[in-house]
């Protein structure tokens, strides 16, 4: 090889490298860095869903009210696999319709892609053997 191009291709080499190594070692700390993340593909997970959302900072939801209410965020374990320590994450939906208080969320490591209400019927049997069918405040 022609040693005007040995840096540059050493230096391009370096940079990729530890762009894969950081990829890899930092996976589930960074919403944003899971979400770009090429190394890592989205899954479904289950999650048990409080039955009532607070609002604004912990304040119960007011029926007739001029202010703006914004549902505070859910942080709840999600279940991927059975065998599989479930992953802490934080997002956001709102009040649950009655019924289907547990969540079905694409999500790729701590980023959540997607959240859809489902039933406790819907959740795959494998993982309703670990998972909370009641919520525990």
């Amino acid at each position: 090889m022609n040693n005007r191009f040995l840096v540059p291709v050493l230096t391009l080499g370096t940079i990729v490298l530890l762009v894969f190594a950081f990829f890899t070692f930092y996976q589930n700390k960074n919403e944003i860095v899971d979400r770009i993340n090429p190394l890592m593909k989205m899954t479904y997970g289950y999650a048990t869903l409080p039955p009532e959302v607070t609002y604004n900072g912990g304040k119960a939801y007011v029926e007739k009210s001029n202010q703006i209410q914004v549902p505070d965020d859910y942080v709840e374990p999600v279940y991927d696999k059975a065998g599989k320590k479930p992953l802490t994450l934080t997002f956001s939906g709102g009040q649950s319709p009655e019924g289907q208080n547990y969540g079905k969320l694409e999500h790729k490591g701590t980023y959540v892609k997607y959240l859809e209400f489902v039933s406790w019927d819907d959740i795959p049997k494998d993982l309703q053997k670990v998972m909370n069918k009641e919520y525990k405040k």
